[in-house]
């Protein structure tokens, strides 16, 4: 589930070289936000990556909220490991 704007899922499937979740979104209206995603399974952690997978920044704990911002029709895809 995803809170806060306006945001399409665009795919939603499981990583090819580790067990873990790939999820890719978009913000489609032109807005600007902070967006948060809730999971419905239990999250070891999580990481933004790039659109080839690659990790972006930070390696967060799954109990920390999947909390971030959205610029206009931006792009955002993560890794979601699985407990």
């Amino acid at each position: 589930r995803a809170d806060g704007g306006h945001i399409a899922f665009d795919a939603i499937k499981k990583a090819v070289d580790e067990d873990a979740l790939i999820v890719r979104l978009h913000e489609y209206a032109g807005g600007r936000g902070v967006a948060t995603l809730t999971p419905g399974c239990e999250v070891a952690s999580w990481q933004e990556c790039d659109l080839l997978g690659r990790p972006i920044g930070v390696r967060h704990a799954g109990d920390e909220p999947l909390r971030f911002a959205l610029a206009p029709y931006e792009i955002k895809t993560f890794v979601i490991r699985l407990r």
